[in-house]
């Protein structure tokens, strides 16, 4: 919800690792209809397209392919972290924004967490067994200026699963939270 307001009602937007379009299904129900999805998998691209109605491209968020500067909006929901070079991914996103990248609930890296996976014996592995990228955020907005764009909203948030220890963490100390979310506005140059 925090990424709504910047996503204008006429704005084209690209969600870069769409999946089966879950992303896409929100944004329709806010109001926005001009939408694209990018996946790397053929059978979720499919029905993203079949259910949702709209364009899909089958590519890599990190070489989609695309023109630049093809989308107002290009926006990354819980897909990044899966990437080995997810910093390729971001520069892929500066390059077809036109005006607005919005990189929703991505894992930052937490100290909490770092010392959980160490005490587990997983290193950078989650649960699940497969490859987590913990970002630290200041990176991405370093990263993100690099490209051309200013942070106008960079958050972290506590998201564990269970309600109080979110609220909790949430209410005393969310800079420190496990997850971010972060929107970025292209730079205008002056001439």
């Amino acid at each position: 919800d925090l990424a709504l307001p910047y996503i204008g009602a006429e704005d084209s937007v690209l969600v870069m690792g769409c999946g089966a379009g879950a992303e896409i299904d929100w944004l329709k129900r806010a109001g926005r209809t001009n939408l694209t999805g990018l996946d790397i998998s053929p059978r979720l691209v499919g029905q993203a397209a079949a259910r949702h109605g709209v364009p899909t491209v089958l590519g890599d968020i990190a070489r989609s392919g695309l023109g630049d500067r093809s989308f107002d909006v290009v926006l990354v929901h819980r897909a990044l972290h899966h990437l080995f070079y997810p910093f390729a991914a971001l520069e892929e996103m500066a390059r077809l924004a036109r005006g607005t990248v919005l990189i929703v609930d991505e894992p930052a890296r937490a100290l909490v967490k770092r010392m959980a996976r160490r005490l587990l014996g997983r290193g950078e592995l989650s649960a699940a067994g497969i490859h987590e990228y913990q970002f630290a955020t200041d990176d991405v907005a370093r990263y993100m200026g690099f490209n051309g764009f200013a942070p106008l909203l960079l958050r972290r948030y506590w998201e564990s699963g269970h309600r109080l220890v979110d609220l909790a963490g949430n209410s005393l100390l969310p800079a420190a939270g496990n997850r971010f979310v972060g929107v970025f506005q292209r730079l205008k140059v002056m001439a």
